[in-house]
């Protein structure tokens, strides 16, 4: 935590010496949310593929890892305003990770799987993504009665993680999320 605490202050202060000279029009604050937001979605990334190969056990692993990343921001390092949506992704958040972690049951952790893609989907959009283009994806099948659920991707390709080999291709990218 103190290595991430101490690199987050050396990604916000070669931020603000970096936005003196580049006239960028983010905040040295909002470059380092975009970054730490970006380091969030690696480890969810790494859950989603979890949830493709249809892997409870490695899924609650993974969960663990972005519960661990959602708690590494540095509040001192970024201001009040550009804090409320770590806040709300955070409380959104771990109650579905705390789900996924305790659950050994694939179908129940897909389910809470649903509900963070949306929180780190609103989360991303407010916060913003750095350096990649990040997919929106849509499988109607699961949850079908509420109109489907999402999930966010690296890849234009759709892997679906919500049935596995069964459905792997299902599904259809609804919007991309491009860097600010």
């Amino acid at each position: 935590m103190r290595y991430f605490k101490i690199s987050l202050f050396a990604m916000v202060l070669s931020g603000l010496l970096g936005s003196c000279s580049s006239g960028s029009n983010q905040t040295a604050s909002q470059k380092a949310r975009s970054q730490a937001m970006m380091a969030i979605y690696e480890k969810y990334d790494k859950l989603t593929s979890d949830f493709i190969i249809s892997d409870a056990t490695k899924a609650a692993v993974a969960a663990q890892d972005v519960k661990k990343a959602l708690g590494n921001i540095d509040s001192k390092s970024v201001s009040a305003d550009d804090m409320k949506p770590w806040n709300d992704l955070t409380q959104k958040a771990n109650p579905e990770l705390d789900s996924i972690i305790q659950s050994k049951d694939i179908k129940q952790q897909r389910i809470h799987f649903a509900i963070l893609s949306q929180a780190i989907y609103i989360a991303l959009k407010a916060i913003g993504i750095s350096g990649q283009t990040i997919y929106y994806q849509h499988c109607p099948m699961f949850n079908q009665d509420h109109g489907g659920s999402y999930w966010l991707s690296k890849q234009e390709d759709i892997n679906n993680p919500y049935f596995g080999n069964d459905m792997l291709n299902c599904g259809e990218t609804v919007e991309s999320l491009k860097s600010k």
